[in-house]
């Protein structure tokens, strides 16, 4: 399964087929970076990736969210509750996740 997410850890889509199965979270990642204007993020089966309105995708979260360190791991973590009752995510290094 694949998950759609914007910059700030926002989730924008969830559940869709993954790139195991098919290629539909690749094109939706696609159509909602042109649509927004900016790069999302594509969680998918085979890890994270960027996903930018130009159609350009490259490994994503190279580095942790908290200390700016790069990453070792593709560590999710939820961060509270937006306004809308919606979680707020973000990638974290495996020290940042053991602070937390």
């Amino acid at each position: 399964m694949a998950t759609i997410l914007n910059l700030d850890g926002y989730e924008i889509t969830i559940g869709l087929q993954g790139s195991s199965v098919c290629d539909e979270a690749i094109h939706a990642a696609s159509r909602i970076a042109v649509s927004l204007g900016e790069p999302v993020i594509l969680a998918d089966d085979d890890g994270d990736w960027e996903v930018s309105p130009d159609g350009e995708v490259s490994p994503a979260g190279s580095e942790c969210e908290e200390c700016g360190l790069p990453r070792e791991s593709t560590e999710e973590r939820r961060c509270g509750w937006d306004e809308y009752d919606q979680p707020v995510l973000r990638l974290l290094c495996d020290e940042c996740v053991r602070k937390a």
